[in-house]
């Protein structure tokens, strides 16, 4: 996968294959949602981090080794800054989870290139010409950042997750590699 323009050409984001992306994505993900957010860390890791059929993505900032020595090194000088999630639900419907960016690495579009990988991602499961759809459940304080990426909320309801409350959204694309947004 290729970062988009609004993103510096040192990140790069990628499938986990490695144990040590994997350390790196469960680190990204403790710093942001256990020790930021007050997650509690039974909630934080769940069954499907473990499930052969999630896919996992992390952002890799290149250039951080400098910049950022107590980031989690995947292999110098790589950096684990940002990681997400994909589980398949059945069908051509998906969900996008457990979306999170250290602090040091926000500000630099890197949520917005993994959120646009999901969606690479899953236009490449999907048959040409088949729309698919992707769910995810947004805290309410990053409801802004989904809605610029092309989500619109299901529902007027919101509800509470591990303390914080959420809203679902949700946003549809065609499958195939060129595929484009079905809404």
């Amino acid at each position: 996968m290729t970062p988009t323009p609004a993103v510096a050409s040192h990140i790069r984001i990628e499938p986990v294959t490695t144990a040590q992306q994997r350390r790196g994505m469960v680190a990204v993900r403790w710093e942001v949602f256990v020790e930021e957010q007050d997650v509690p860390m039974v909630l934080e890791i769940d069954a499907r981090d473990f499930c052969s059929d999630v896919i996992h993505l992390v952002a890799i900032d290149e250039a951080a080794a400098d910049a950022f020595p107590s980031a989690v090194c995947v292999r110098e000088p790589d950096v684990v800054v940002g990681t997400v999630r994909i589980i398949p639900d059945g069908g051509h419907h998906y969900h996008l989870g457990r979306l999170a960016v250290l602090a040091r690495a926000r500000g630099q579009a890197v949520g917005a290139v993994l959120v646009e990988a999901v969606h690479d991602y899953v236009r490449m499961l999907t048959p040409a010409g088949v729309e698919a759809r992707i769910v995810l459940d947004a805290q309410l304080q990053a409801r802004g950042f989904y809605e610029r990426l092309g989500y619109r909320a299901t529902s007027d309801k919101t509800f509470w997750d591990a303390g914080i409350e959420h809203c679902e959204m949700a946003i549809s694309v065609h499958g195939g590699p060129a595929g484009e947004r079905a809404d």
